[in-house]
């Protein structure tokens, strides 16, 4: 067969990825060249094994169809050709159509290579169905050869796609998330593949699909440890490619999964940043925190936080001017929550307690209200708020139930503070540690145990009082418990 296009017929241009000639009959492949090792490759494997019976079925199908067809599908943009070449292509079309929606690839290959041989200008649907056979064989492909070319003839279908119907920005984007794939365990693609990405970025800035950021990024990394670009340059890529994500993540109709999705692909964009670049903690403060400072604008502070993150250089004035900024336009527990944590690192405890409660309202999961009003208490008592640190250790439990070494910490209060419960009576001074033994034990904690029953009341004490074991007394002071009389031994 004489094919009617120089696309997957028998043509002089190479194909751009393996320099392979090809040709292609109506039901099977032939020979095909690689003109790199010089020799002929057998890839008569990807022969469709079609039957007679098959064969029939398809012309009665496509006889059956032809008149229905040109009624719903001649309108604008569809280039059947005259005469027998059209009757036969809508048969091919709705042979293949029926094929690939029930992912029958392998028998789609011969009606697909039939159309691309004699319409190739039939309609942009036919590269849209094209790619998923070509990718679809492509993945599963054991064979290394066949998937090579199975590989290279998806790359050259977008290329083909973009030549005949336009609309670069929109299929180099789609490209772009398997050229990676295909294209980077080959020798000799780096400029190739860092190209390509850096011309989807160009053409679609805000629009580029994650994954190809992160694909640009590794490209960029890669040229950079080969000294093929500064580290001006791969710094400059990396704040563009985070920037485009952060304006996505900042869209409000995203779902839950999306915006998981998005939040998976920017913490791969800054690992090969972090891995294949690096940057420390000065770098980031003197470089990242400077423009910051220069032009604080929300792109600008995301780019530092996720840096120090993602570096571990977290603990640092620059981040938390950051996150600051970001936190007075944006909610977001776990920025919140780091916040607290840091501040209370830096010894910021107003600041620290602030940000806890604040990301207290913006989670409704108790386990994590329940840590963070732990910490809470823990600053309450370094500052003096027994009172307040004992309720707030108290509402955690609540909340959950597993946090028993509230216990011990609430034994704590009450024993390190006990000559704060001073009175004139000695057993009521006692039993400050009686209340602490009481906790200790809830919470398992044998050596607090241990150290409060040795401030227990002496038996002398319990008889110059007339008083029992077991007798109910209050504790007094801010701790104001009932507790048993007991005896040291």
């Amino acid at each position: 067969m004489s094919p009617k296009s120089p696309f997957l017929g028998c043509f002089n241009t190479s194909l751009p990825y393996l320099n392979i000639r090809v040709t292609f009959a109506l039901f099977s492949c032939d020979m095909f060249v690689c003109r790199k090792c010089d020799k002929l490759i057998d890839l008569s494997t990807l022969q469709t094994n079609i039957t007679m019976k098959n064969i029939i079925a398809s012309i009665i199908f496509s006889l059956l169809i032809s008149h229905a067809f040109a009624t719903n599908v001649t309108g604008s943009g569809w280039n059947w050709g005259d005469g027998n070449t059209a009757t036969e292509a809508k048969g091919n079309w709705m042979n293949l159509e029926r094929l690939v929606k029930s992912k029958d690839y392998t028998h789609a290959t011969a009606p697909l290579v039939w159309l691309l041989n004699n319409t190739p200008n039939l309609n942009v649907a036919l590269y849209i169905n094209a790619i998923k056979v070509y990718e679809k064989r492509a993945l599963a492909e054991k064979d290394p050869a066949l998937k090579l070319l199975l590989q290279d003839s998806t790359l050259m279908l977008y290329d083909r796609r973009i030549e005949l119907f336009g609309d670069e920005a929109n299929v180099l984007n789609r490209k772009g998330k398997v050229a990676w794939k295909f294209l980077s365990s080959r020798a000799n693609t780096l400029e190739e593949l860092y190209s390509l990405y850096e011309k989807i970025y160009s053409l679609n800035q805000d629009k580029t699909y994650a994954s190809n950021l992160v694909s640009y990024m590794k490209a960029s990394a890669a040229k950079y440890s080969k000294k093929e670009l500064s580290k001006s340059e791969a710094i400059n890529i990396y704040t563009n490619c985070t920037n485009v994500i952060n304006k996505q993540l900042s869209n409000t109709s995203l779902g839950a999964r999306q915006l998981a999705r998005l939040e998976k692909y920017k913490a791969r964009l800054n690992s090969v940043f972090v891995k294949g670049v690096g940057v420390g903690c000065d770098e980031i403060k003197n470089n990242f925190g400077v423009s910051f400072n220069n032009t604080p604008n929300l792109n600008n502070a995301k780019t530092v936080v996720n840096l120090c993150i993602a570096t571990k250089c977290y603990n640092n004035l620059t981040f938390l001017q950051s996150a600051k900024f970001i936190l007075n336009q944006e909610e977001n527990f776990a920025l919140t929550k780091m916040v607290g944590n840091v501040s209370l690192k830096h010894n910021k405890l107003n600041d620290a307690y602030t940000y806890f409660e604040k990301a207290i309202a913006l989670t409704k999961d108790s386990t994590k209200q329940a840590a963070l009003l732990f910490e809470m208490a823990k600053i309450d008592a370094e500052q003096g708020n027994y009172i307040k640190a004992r309720t707030l250790s108290f509402n955690a439990l609540a909340k959950n139930s597993t946090l028993t070494e509230i216990y011990s910490f609430v034994g704590d209060l009450y024993y390190n503070n006990a000559e704060s419960c001073t009175s004139e009576n000695t057993l009521q001074n006692r039993s400050v540690y009686i209340a602490a033994y009481n906790m200790y034990q809830k919470g398992g904690n044998t050596t607090g145990m241990t150290n409060a029953k040795a401030q227990f009341p002496s038996m002398e004490e319990l008889f110059v009082q007339n008083k029992n074991v077991g007798d109910m007394i209050n504790t007094g002071c801010w701790i104001n418990e009932n507790v048993a009389l007991q005896k040291r031994n």
